[in-house]
């Protein structure tokens, strides 16, 4: 059996240039609001820090935004879930609509 060899990078390259073109697509049908992908880091782990900043890099070169949040490591459950819940509702919660 003989094995693939695959180059990484034009592969990555290939993904985010077809991803841009969706993203594009959502830009355009929402009067160009771009998707956001939200980022929680509850503490200060730096290996986590750095993975949340390679997405918000790669959300940058594909038309998206990014939007992170840290919150202490004394954060409770309910208080992340409340975090959780409001970034779910924020802008697009109808005018006549109550929070949970």
């Amino acid at each position: 059996m003989t094995g693939i060899v695959l180059d990484g990078k034009a592969l990555a390259q290939q993904m985010e240039s077809e991803l841009a073109i969706r993203v594009q697509r959502i830009k355009d049908k929402s009067n160009g609001k771009p998707p956001i992908l939200a980022t929680i880091l509850v503490g200060d782990d730096p290996a986590s820090a750095t993975y949340i900043r390679m997405k918000g890099n790669a959300c940058k070169r594909v038309g998206m935004e990014s939007l992170r949040i840290v919150l202490l490591q004394t954060t409770t459950t309910d208080e992340l879930l409340s975090e959780i819940d409001k970034k779910n509702w924020a802008g697009s919660r109808p005018a006549n609509r109550q929070g949970r």
